[in-house]
């Protein structure tokens, strides 16, 4: 009885909240990528709520008959007013699930209440950034968190085993999937599902990082940054959102506990050694496996990375898309 009264409370509070778009902190990354993580640590900020993983095929909020799959992808000059509505509605929590409002449920009713700050985090929605970033205004500019694909995939595997359709040659039946059959012939030279796991990462992330104008308007973030000077990184942050003074930035700093896992390091396996963290996986590599990885690497154009250490190349990356 007891849940189905805390049930409504939600849907009350949920239905009559005015979450503003534009006041909201958007969170993207690639799943496995460090986003749960800096999620939980931007939730430190008073009056803030999550609104967890939307886009999810199964679980989120997109109609089946929109047919985003599972990486969506927008061309910024889009105009569907179906698409920008949803997306505008995501946003302001207008829309939501269980799945999405998982966290939102957790905390009391008077958090609830009280909550003014929505921070909406997605790992299916890199590519969708420059249409939401063209059509849409912000106060706070949404967050990029870029972590090395080779940690990304392998931290997928390890997580998520066989249950995970980026292991395969499989096209992804979806709108806008001319990458998938551009590339297929190249991907169905990959022999691993390692290999297939970093091509598809190189699909859906290679174009958003030569796309110098959307990544203007946001604030990007390395995982490798994150790991090593955690409060410098997220001080930096701070400072960049609306309605925060410099002293409720460092009030913000000061109650966070960086060391604190985060709830999807599912096997517990953190090096409490942020070096050992980022090296940890790289280790794994054979010459052999690495040489591979460098050669979709190549193929994709990818500059930030390279396949033999976890540190992105800002120098030789910025240099190139001046």
């Amino acid at each position: 009885m007891k849940k189905k009264i805390r049930n409504v409370l939600v849907y009350i509070i949920l239905y009559t909240k005015n979450f503003r778009l534009e006041n909201g902190i958007i969170i993207f990354s690639e799943a496995r990528g460090g986003s749960t993580w800096l999620m939980e640590i931007l939730n430190n900020i008073p009056g803030s709520c999550i609104n967890w993983e939307p886009l999810h095929v199964e679980k989120g909020v997109v109609p089946k008959d929109f047919k985003w799959g599972w990486r969506p992808y927008i061309p910024k000059e889009n105009r569907d007013k179906r698409y920008f509505k949803l997306i505008r509605n995501i946003l302001s929590f207008k829309v939501y699930s269980n799945w999405s409002s998982t966290y939102f449920r957790l905390i009391s009713i008077s958090s609830m209440i009280k909550s003014k700050v929505l921070i909406t985090k997605f790992v299916r929605a890199n590519l969708l950034l420059p249409y939401i970033v063209n059509r849409f205004k912000f106060n706070n500019k949404p967050i990029l968190l870029i972590r090395h694909p080779v940690d990304v995939c392998i931290s997928q595997l390890i997580a998520f085993g066989d249950n995970d359709k980026n292991n395969s040659l499989e096209i992804t039946n979806c709108i806008k999937n001319n990458r998938f059959i551009l590339h297929k012939d190249f991907v169905e030279t990959l022999q691993t599902k390692l290999e297939y796991k970093i091509a598809n990462w190189c699909l859906n992330n290679c174009s958003l990082l030569k796309d110098r104008e959307t990544l203007n308007k946001v604030t990007i973030i390395f995982y490798s940054d994150l790991l090593i000077n955690p409060k410098e990184e997220i001080l930096r942050v701070l400072k960049t959102l609306k309605n925060f003074t410099e002293l409720d930035s460092e009030k913000i700093i000061e109650s966070i506990d960086f060391k604190k896992r985060s709830k999807t390091d599912f096997k517990k396996n953190l090096k409490s050694d942020p070096k050992k963290q980022l090296y940890k996986n790289f280790e794994k590599l054979s010459k052999l496996e690495m040489d591979s990885i460098q050669n979709i690497f190549n193929h994709f154009q990818l500059e930030l990375f390279d396949a033999y250490q976890p540190l992105p190349h800002k120098t030789r990356y910025n240099n190139n898309h001046k």
